[in-house]
């Protein structure tokens, strides 16, 4: 599949549950606001979460993002958390 265009590591088009990536988004925003409030940039968690994607990868190319696969698209979390990061 595409990957995501700066690490190269984020496959896009994996099948979520619907429910479940609503309540995963709801949990990344809450760790968005208290890393702002610590003074911690929402970066380090995109930063994070390409790490988290070149290691999946790296340990299985062909096989399903494992417990990645519960939460929303890699990419998406990514965006997100740098947007965040902009915002005040």
């Amino acid at each position: 599949g595409r990957r995501h265009a700066e690490s190269g590591c984020c496959p896009r088009g994996a099948r979520t549950n619907p429910v479940l990536e609503e309540f995963e988004s709801e949990a990344d925003e809450f760790a968005f606001t208290r890393l702002k409030q610590r003074g911690i940039s929402p970066e380090k968690f995109a930063d994070i979460m390409i790490r988290m994607a070149q290691s999946n990868e790296k340990a299985s190319a062909n096989e399903p993002l494992g417990f990645l696969s519960t939460h929303p698209l890699t990419e998406s979390r990514i965006e997100r958390a740098r947007a965040a990061a902009r915002s005040n």
